[in-house]
């Protein structure tokens, strides 16, 4: 009996923590997982208060932890996903120091075209023609002349164009950039943007 006390608790503290966590996922980046979280908290806040018992918060524990290992496994899928196609590395030199990335590149007959989620100021750097370097089968150039455009602000008809270009050269790949933004959404500080290298 004196265990009642800490396993009603338990069993009401563990959905209360993920509701939290989930609502913030939410509101940061959305995707299918953090809305799933926020279901099955509910879920277990409506089991814990209308049929709480002994070993609920056992259940709970196990099942949040499942979710929990959700993330970095979509994660892993995705990302081992990408880097079966051509991956390319940009380093941008923004105002926060140089930045990184590795991405896919794809070919249209007057230029290169790279798609990226970009962080605000690496974003910023790249609509103000910061110099930035590519390195494309292990040989690394200096770029200065390119053109990037907010993914928002392409025309429908160029939008659709680069999404043909993608699903042409990576095929079934693209399904696991599909994952991402479905189960995994995108972060609010983030914004796609599309950058063009005349070749």
């Amino acid at each position: 009996m004196r265990h009642r006390p800490f396993s009603h608790a338990a069993e009401r503290a563990i959905p209360l923590a993920l509701l939290i966590v989930s609502a913030l996922l939410i509101y940061h980046r959305g995707g299918g997982l953090a809305w799933f979280g926020l279901l099955l908290a509910v879920g277990l806040l409506v089991k814990a208060w209308r049929r709480p018992s002994a070993r609920g918060w056992l259940t709970g524990l196990n099942l949040v932890a499942v979710w929990a290992l959700a993330w970095p496994a979509v994660f892993y899928y995705v990302i081992s996903t990408w880097e079966t196609g051509e991956v390319v590395e940009l380093s941008i030199n923004t105002t926060n120091g140089n930045h990184t990335v590795r991405t896919w590149i794809m070919e249209s007959p007057d230029s290169l075209i790279v798609y990226y989620d970009a962080p605000i100021d690496a974003a910023t750097a790249l609509l103000a023609n910061a110099p930035l370097s590519l390195a494309r089968d292990g040989a690394s150039v200096d770029v200065r002349e390119y053109s990037a455009t907010l993914a928002d602000d392409l025309s429908r008809q160029r939008g659709e164009q680069v999404i043909e270009l993608m699903s042409k050269k990576y095929g079934d790949r693209n399904t696991a950039t599909d994952v991402y933004y479905g189960l995994l959404g995108q972060p609010k500080d983030k914004t796609g943007v599309v950058i063009e290298f005349p070749r």
